[in-house]
Formats: C-alpha cells, structure tokens, sequence
C-alpha cells in the first residue's frame, strides 16, 4: 500500500516525466520490497542443534561409510539420522544386505582391500 502511494505520488509530480527519475524511483521501489521482503519473510534460518554432527566429525579420519552406516547402527542406533541418509529403516537395510551381500563380496586377498558389501549397497541407495 505504502509503495502504491509513492507510485501515485510521482506519477502526478512533474519531476516524474523524464526517464532518468522514473529508473531512480523504480530503484527506491525494488530496493524497499526486498528490505521489506528480508526483514519480514526471507529471514527464517533454523535452530539447529549441531554445528557438524558428532556422527561427521571423523569422518575424514575414517571414511564416509566407517563413519556414518557403522555408528549409525551401533549400539545406540540413530533410527532417524539413518532413514534420512539411506531412506530406508535399518531393518530393511539388513534384509536388502542379506540378499545381495554375497553377490557383492569380493576377494579379501585383493591389493587394495575392496570395500565391504555392505558399503556396496549403501552406495547403491544413497
């Protein structure tokens, strides 16, 4: 509404009439909506709880699956982190690693060691 009566207001004015002050006010209009935009609607980050996740922090140490499938399944198994990463339970990852894991096991003698089956198919659903 506001920006509306400015518009009205410059148009009736006879500074209005050459091009070089319509670009300037459309500028004034333009920057105004996104100061408004920002302050009112954009701005809405989220709370979150960790800065990096306790779960990532070694992971350049151990390696991305070492890291987050094996903790995620451990003894205090995160349910949530992991259908968020995998979008599938734990329970059906088992079942799916059950039926394919022998199919994608490889040679341990091999040099370099080959990634585990279940890394395999963590690869295959992320």
């Amino acid at each position: 509404i506001l920006m509306h009566a400015y518009v009205r207001y410059f148009e009736m004015s006879p500074l209005f009439c050459n091009g070089q002050n319509r670009a300037i006010l459309l500028f004034i209009i333009v920057v105004t909506g996104y100061c408004y935009f920002k302050k009112y609607v954009g701005d809405t980050k989220r709370c979150r709880r960790f800065k990096v996740r306790p779960l990532n922090r070694q992971r350049k140490l151990y390696g991305h699956f070492n890291t987050l499938i094996r903790d995620m399944l451990s003894k205090e198994p995160d349910h949530t982190q992991f259908f968020k990463y995998t979008r599938m339970t734990p329970e059906l990852f088992g079942s799916l690693l059950d039926i394919v894991g022998l199919l994608l096991k490889k040679d341990p003698t091999k040099n370099p060691p080959q990634p585990s089956a279940s890394s395999h198919v963590n690869i295959t659903v992320s």
